[in-house]
């Protein structure tokens, strides 16, 4: 019954992002713009009410480790895969690269973080994410430097550049807060109600957005077969391993194996933008992985 209510309501909510989005009620400004607001403002008070009311986790730095080794490896895959593909452009390779090898934890795992496993699912979510973020900020960022041969930042610029886009993020700095309130059980019931309060339009928000994008699903299969193998297929066969050798158990695991599961991260649009790649791609790509990811999701929860 909580699993059918839950998935009621993530439906509910990208139902109405699809209608307000079909019926012209809000356009890709205004969906850039929520994304903007969750990952600045909202998400920061996601990562406080997960931490304020949970004890960290023991397996703090496992859970880390397995979020960047799990990009580690889709990233050796995915170069596997697209070593010898000249059918491909250097843009679309760096695209594929990101959306391959990266996860989208905040704004699409976390409203099934949420719904399923409540704070404790969150927290230890946003720890594996730690991995991944060090990833997508420095590694990929440095990676895409190189093969789009920006000359005028070396490896260890790209590498800086990345280390400030982590420690400027209004994300990381909740989730850094909420450690230490936790850590030494901080805690006021006014201040918890109103970070609650903030962090309750997270996911309604998140879903609103993902459902309005789901408007556009066209994408070539073909092109992109490298990337589902890799993200969906091979990746939670990664997981699988990676717990069975960190021994997670409980509802570590179980959000583990969902981690595993995330499609590319809106930052593969992002990227693409910044670095002059095929933007139209990038959003393509975002976009189906959202559609496989929550059939996906759906499956592994009930599964689990």
């Amino acid at each position: 019954m909580i699993y059918f209510t839950g998935f009621l309501n993530i439906i509910l909510f990208l139902s109405a992002g699809f209608l307000f989005r079909k019926l012209n009620l809000i356009n890709e400004k205004e969906i850039s713009l929520i994304t903007r607001i969750v990952i600045y403002i909202l998400l920061p008070f996601s990562a406080l009410k997960a931490f304020m009311k949970s004890k960290v986790s023991e397996n703090f730095l496992k859970l880390a480790f397995f979020g960047l080794s799990l990009c580690l490896l889709e990233l050796l895959l995915i170069f596997i895969f697209l070593r010898n593909n000249k059918n491909l452009s250097k843009g679309e390779k760096s695209i594929m690269i990101v959306a391959s090898s990266s996860m989208n934890t905040g704004l699409f795992g976390l409203p099934f973080f949420e719904t399923f496993y409540g704070n404790s699912g969150v927290a230890t979510a946003l720890l594996m994410d730690i991995g991944n973020s060090i990833y997508l900020f420095m590694i990929a960022y440095a990676i895409l430097s190189i093969i789009n041969e920006e000359k005028s930042r070396s490896l260890l610029n790209a590498a800086i550049s990345g280390l400030k886009a982590i420690v400027t993020m209004p994300y990381v700095w909740g989730l850094a807060i909420g450690i230490v309130l936790s850590t030494y059980s901080v805690t006021n019931d006014q201040f918890y109600n109103f970070v609650s309060l903030a962090a309750s339009f997270t996911s309604p928000l998140v879903l609103i957005a993902t459902g309005a994008s789901l408007t556009k699903l066209s994408i070539n299969l073909k092109k992109t077969k490298p990337i589902w193998i890799t993200k969906f297929a091979l990746g939670i066969f990664l997981g699988y391993f990676l717990i069975t050798i960190l021994g997670f158990q409980g509802v570590e695991k179980k959000v583990a194996v969902l981690f595993s599961a995330l499609p590319p991260p809106f930052m593969t649009v992002i990227y693409a933008d910044l670095f002059r790649l095929d933007v139209e791609f990038a959003s393509q790509i975002v976009t189906f992985g959202l559609f496989l990811g929550f059939i996906l999701f759906t499956v592994i929860v009930n599964l689990l």
